[in-house]
């Protein structure tokens, strides 16, 4: 019988040690780790990644932490839930033709989430934040979607999120092209999923006022598998990108438009930053270093939807990028005296990989 007992105990730990890539390690800090490449490792490459020079600390932990994946290479003593990449393929539209004014085409932006909750009154599920498909498990949107309604008052409570949505009261989105030599041709997205959500978190800085620190991360229940018209949005990182403030940026929902209506397909805006100081006089709450202020309207809303722009991201090559968070504007659609607040995703970084886990 003991003999038994041991034999299922050891393929026990076989099968446990399968799931995850490397050797078996302990980190520098006690915890059971695995021993990967560093590109693999993902605390501690973004450490690298988003610092020009590392505090003495932070180099003696990665120095302490190496370890041999085979004679000739080394690698790092990862813990078990670090051991994750960010998606090398991301940002990436999987449509051909960009659709011009707000309205946006079918495949244009394949990482924007739509935030589902049921209704406690009537049990109906209803849309409401947005937010940014990052990579299989998480997406970014506002503390304040999250928040809200973990409260005793909502009556709402988050229950999906929506991938690969675009027009809200079809399922599949299908768009129609005439060719030259009025060739008819259809081409439609998969069906929209509703991945439950397994958990999430507001930065812990957050306090329900506005402009500071409202910036969250929901973990899905599962990990997605991407499609044509589900696909992660890339992160500023690099210590260049993280920290760049651009002339203008591209905002994308199905918030309030101009007729102060929901819009049932996705639309997009082109928007100019304002100067933070001009801002900061025109706004008072706004005195928050992280954040970017963009004038003119921006889609009333859809809060914790993305504020992006195309970057060379890695190699050179151009992708869209998620520069900022939707936080907050007025309830006319946002005006020149009262700028939509956004949270810029670079000062936020840490926090969102310190997060994240495999």
């Amino acid at each position: 019988m003991t003999t038994i007992l041991n034999l299922l105990i050891s393929i026990l730990i076989i099968i446990e040690f399968s799931d995850c890539e490397g050797i078996p390690c302990t980190t520098p800090t006690n915890l059971t780790g695995r021993c990967v490449p560093l590109e693999k490792c993902f605390n501690l490459y973004t450490v690298k990644q988003l610092h020009r020079s590392l505090p003495v600390s932070q180099e003696n932990y990665i120095r302490n932490a190496t370890c041999k994946l085979d004679d000739s290479t080394m690698g790092v003593c990862c813990s078990i839930e670090k051991v994750f990449e960010l998606p090398k393929e991301c940002g990436v539209s999987s449509s051909s033709r960009i659709a011009h004014g707000n309205r946006t085409e079918v495949f244009e932006f394949p990482w924007m989430a739509l935030l589902i909750y049921r209704n406690r009154d009537s049990n109906e599920l209803e849309g409401n934040c947005g937010g940014s498909l990052i990579n299989e498990r998480y997406v970014i949107t506002a503390a304040h979607c999250l928040t809200r309604v973990s409260r005793d008052r909502s009556p709402r409570k988050l229950e999906f999120v929506r991938l690969g949505e675009h027009t809200i009261s079809t399922n599949p989105d299908c768009v129609n092209y005439t060719e030259a030599g009025g060739y008819f041709e259809q081409d439609c997205a998969g069906p929209v999923e509703d991945v439950r959500v397994e958990s999430y978190m507001v930065h812990s800085d957050y306090n329900g006022t506005f402009g500071g620190d409202d910036i969250g991360l929901v973990r899905l229940a599962e990990s997605i598998v991407f499609k044509p018209h589900i696909k992660p949005i890339c992160l500023p990182m690099s210590v260049d990108l993280k920290d760049t403030l651009l002339p203008q940026y591209q905002v994308a929902g199905w918030g309030y438009t101009d007729s102060l209506e929901k819009s049932d397909v996705l639309q997009k805006a082109l928007l100019p930053r304002v100067d933070q100081k001009q801002c900061q006089a025109r706004f008072e709450p706004y005195r928050k270093k992280y954040n970017i202020a963009i004038s003119e309207k921006h889609i009333w809303g859809d809060s914790g939807g993305p504020l992006m722009w195309q970057a060379d991201y890695e190699g050179g090559l151009p992708r869209c990028t998620l520069f900022g968070v939707v936080s907050f504007g007025v309830q006319t659609c946002g005006t020149m005296d009262f700028p939509g607040v956004y949270m810029r995703v670079g000062a936020y970084l840490e926090w969102i990989l310190d997060n994240m886990e495999a």
